[in-house]
This record gives C-alpha cells, sequence and structure tokens, in this order.
C-alpha cells in the first residue's frame, strides 16, 4: 500500500549527529516542500535546526 500512496514521491534518511548528514538536511530543507521527521523537541534544539 504504501508503494501505491507514495508513488512519484522521493523520500530520504539522514543520520544528524554526522556533520555531513546535518549538512544535507540543511540544504534539503531549502528545496523541499514537505518535512516529516520524528525527533523530540529537544533533540532538534541540540542540533541547532529547531
Amino acid at each position: 500500500m504504501f508503494n501505491a500512496h507514495a508513488r512519484n514521491k522521493k523520500s530520504m534518511t539522514v543520520d544528524l549527529l554526522r556533520p555531513e548528514g546535518l549538512d544535507i538536511f540543511k540544504r534539503m530543507v531549502t528545496i523541499s516542500d514537505v518535512l516529516v521527521e520524528n525527533n523530540p523537541t529537544e533533540t532538534m534544539e541540540k542540533l541547532g535546526i529547531s
């Protein structure tokens, strides 16, 4: 069912604890229409991306 629902959509996972992952995340946010994440607010604040 997911494959039918997510058709023509792109997704990725990024390790935000690695500097290169955080850099990728920040670049992707600037060109993305939607961002879905499931981290606690405190985690995002500690990473400086809340």
